[in-house]
């Protein structure tokens, strides 16, 4: 775990300096950051997301700057305290 976190955090410190957005696409393919990467795809945002194998992004796809994207979210634990209802917890992957 410790390798995996100190190797997260390099990668992310180095795509976080690369200079151009073309660069940041070369970078994402190459290395298959997200579960999938169409062509002709603009990605200026410096941030790589959370748990970036749950994103898929399909040809003719622009990410802007300063962008967050959320693979998921917790709407389960909301939806456990509504009365009635039982939620399981989904199951994440693509």
């Amino acid at each position: 775990m410790k390798k995996y976190f100190k190797r997260t955090i390099w990668q992310r410190m180095f795509f976080y300096l690369l200079p151009s957005s073309d660069a940041r696409i070369r970078y994402l393919k190459k290395h298959h950051v997200f579960a999938e990467m169409g062509d002709n795809c603009f990605y200026q945002c410096r941030r790589i997301p959370v748990e970036p194998r749950l994103v898929k992004l399909h040809n003719n796809v622009v990410i802007a700057a300063d962008v967050n994207i959320v693979p998921h979210d917790v709407i389960h634990i909301m939806a456990r305290k509504l009365p009635g209802e039982t939620v399981r917890q989904p199951l994440l992957g693509v």
